[in-house]
């Protein structure tokens, strides 16, 4: 992990959380996805705010097909905020 602040930047090795039902060689990919699924799980149950929402999610592939969009057309697409079909 770096960390860059006004003093410099610090490189510290942070070995991923090992989970003992997992293949080792996995730890990077268990390491996110377990704490992610966690906070789904919260969310969904109503013990709290899931840190990405269904409007995140529509939010961005709005971006991503406004992207395909822009790419095709050779131009700039102009999204409008919040916009629901």
């Amino acid at each position: 992990m770096r960390v860059t602040t006004k003093l410099g930047t610090q490189a510290k090795r942070v070995a991923p959380v090992h989970y003992p039902w997992a293949d080792p060689s996995y730890d990077v990919v268990h390491a996110s996805i377990v704490p992610c699924n966690a906070n789904l799980l919260q969310g969904l149950s109503g013990q709290g705010r899931a840190e990405t929402t269904a409007d995140d999610n529509y939010q961005t592939l709005r971006l991503v097909f406004a992207a395909y969009d822009s790419a095709r057309a050779h131009q700039t697409i102009q999204l409008q905020p919040n916009q629901f079909p």
